[in-house]
């Protein structure tokens, strides 16, 4: 996933290939989607257990 804040959310960007993968999955845009994994807003409690299920570990995890 292109960006430069690589440290955000690891398990994610390691699991969607690009920012647009993850916003096609959540059925969000991708300004929406961008906010929330540089952590200028928080992704709704739906959206962290579709993303955990889709990486397969807990939210806690992904969270670190």
């Amino acid at each position: 996933m292109k960006n430069n804040s690589r440290r955000t959310y690891p398990a994610i960007r390691e699991t969607f290939i690009c920012c647009a993968a993850l916003a096609d999955y959540l059925g969000r845009s991708m300004d929406y989607t961008s906010k929330r994994l540089n952590k200028r807003a928080e992704f709704s409690p739906a959206e962290k257990v579709a993303i955990s299920v889709a990486v397969g570990q807990p939210w806690e995890v992904i969270a670190g």
